[in-house]
Order: structure tokens, then C-alpha cells, then sequence
């Protein structure tokens, strides 16, 4: 920041062009505000909601609508977002380590979570998918012992027709003698 007006709108442009490529490594945590920050023309109005979400989205473990204020701590200018705070340095402006291991430890905190939920659902269509199983063998199993009851029943109808077949076969045989004991009774 301290160099030539002519580089310093040089480096300003470029900074709205290419945030990513243009800031120090430590500040490129803010890079999605400054994207729409560079987004921004003076014909249409600001999103001030957006630029919220933008800050929010660079430091997902922070409240960036906390209260920002600035104090002297052990000799050294500390910016505080809230109860965070990140301490001045010469190179950057503000020194960014706790605040993106903060970062990298909520995002850590989501993906286990993430990955809790995902095996939580996993488990649950497991067992969805155990109790469609178990329904189909059950209505398999049914299936089967009615074709038994069936197979039974038929057979149980085979037997009884036999057995009425040959009644039928003794009756007719013993009006057929009797019917030939009378006809030779007529002779």
C-alpha cells in the first residue's frame, strides 16, 4: 500500500478484477466479499444483504454482524469482530491464523456432522431396505404355505373322488348283479 499513486490504482484495479490472485495469502479468506465488492457499479443500487452473506461466507465460523471494534492490547492494536479478535501486523493489516483455523475447525466440526448424517441415512435405508427383505421372505414364506394348503386341499379332492369313483364303481356293479339276479329270475 505503500507504493506509487499510478501502482497503487494499478494494483486497486487488479484487486477488483482478480481478488483471489491479487491478495496477500493471508487475506484471501475474504475473497468472496471482495468478488462482490469488484461485482459492484454505481448504477445499480448496493445488496447490502449480499455483501453480509459474502462476509459471512469468509468466515463461516465468526458472526459477521457482530459489533467491530478496535483497542490496544499489550502494546499491539487488536481488531475484535465480536469476541474474536485478530491483532494488527505491518504486512497484511490484520493477522488472520485463529481466525482461519477457527474456519478450518468449524468446517471440520460440519463434515463430521455431514458425514454423521450421511451414515445415519445410510443406516436408515439399510434398514428400510432389511424390512422390505424381511416382508418380501415373509410374503415369500406365505406364499409357499398356501401352495401347501393348496397342493393339500387338492390332493385331499383327488382322494375323495377316488373314494367316490369306487362307491360309484360298487353301487353300479351291485344294480348291475341285482339287475342280473332279477333278470335270471324272470328266465
Amino acid at each position: 500500500m505503500r507504493c506509487p499513486p499510478d501502482e497503487l490504482i494499478a494494483w486497486k484495479r487488479e484487486f477488483l478484477r482478480e481478488p483471489a490472485h491479487t491478495l496477500p495469502p493471508l487475506a484471501r479468506f475474504l475473497t468472496p466479499f471482495y468478488q462482490a465488492s469488484g461485482d459492484l457499479n454505481e448504477l445499480v443500487p448496493i445488496n447490502y444483504e449480499d455483501l453480509k452473506q459474502r462476509i459471512q461466507q469468509s468466515l463461516p465460523a465468526h458472526n459477521a454482524s457482530a459489533d467491530l471494534y478496535m483497542e490496544m492490547l499489550d502494546a499491539e492494536e487488536t481488531l475484535y469482530v465480536g469476541e474474536h479478535c485478530f491483532h494488527y501486523n505491518q504486512h497484511f493489516g490484520i493477522n488472520s491464523t485463529k481466525a482461519r483455523f477457527d474456519e478450518l475447525n468449524s468446517s471440520l466440526e460440519n463434515e463430521r456432522r455431514s458425514r454423521k448424517l450421511e451414515k445415519a441415512a445410510h443406516s436408515q435405508q439399510k434398514a428400510e431396505w432389511d424390512a422390505e427383505k424381511e416382508g418380501i421372505d415373509q410374503m415369500a414364506d406365505n406364499f409357499s404355505d398356501d401352495m401347501r394348503e393348496q397342493a393339500d386341499l387338492v390332493k385331499s379332492l383327488k382322494k375323495e373322488r377316488d373314494s367316490l369313483r369306487m362307491e360309484m364303481d360298487a353301487e353300479k356293479k351291485a344294480k348291475e348283479e341285482l339287475f342280473n339276479a332279477f333278470g335270471s329270475m324272470d328266465e
